[in-house]
């Protein structure tokens, strides 16, 4: 019976960490005037509208850490687009 505890007890504890660590995809759109701002622009955006919203983000370590993010491939200044996408 112990065991048993003990085995849900972990698996409890491994289901939230799974959970807290879950990675999501954004997918967003750049039309109109928006076109003109550059891939570092865009990405500082999102990184404010991150801290904002209150998300739990992970940080890199080290003297300076930024949020960790990847974006699929950056669109170049003037193109418009109906799916970009970004990992967070």
């Amino acid at each position: 019976m112990p065991r048993i505890a003990r085995f849900g007890a972990c698996f409890i504890y491994k289901a939230l960490y799974i959970i807290l660590t879950m990675k999501l995809r954004v997918k967003f759109t750049k039309h109109g005037r928006v076109r003109y701002i550059g891939h570092l622009d865009m990405q500082r955006y999102f990184q404010r509208l991150n801290r904002r919203a209150g998300l739990k983000v992970v940080y890199s370590e080290g003297f300076s850490p930024h949020q960790k993010m990847s974006f699929a491939m950056p669109l170049s200044v003037g193109y418009e687009s109906d799916a970009e996408y970004f990992d967070v």
